[in-house]
């Protein structure tokens, strides 16, 4: 995945290194623990997210500031 240019040299290695950790399956970035916008765990501390349950999330995670469409 190419990363512009106008990014500086240090951000774009740490995000090669982080991309690269993605796909050898080091890194899942859908590990709990995650929270929902109240501070409820949704997924525990070290567990990663089924694709049934990131298919089916109703709400928005810890630092978003935004309510979900009705």
């Amino acid at each position: 995945m190419p990363i512009s240019d106008v990014v500086p040299a240090d951000v774009k290695a740490e995000a090669q290194k982080i991309i690269a950790s993605i796909e050898s399956g080091e890194f899942h970035p859908f590990t709990g623990p995650i929270k929902d916008q109240n501070g409820t765990v949704k997924i525990a501390d070290g567990v990663v997210a089924t694709n049934a349950e990131l298919a089916s999330m109703n709400y928005y995670v810890e630092g978003i500031k935004a309510e979900l469409p009705k």
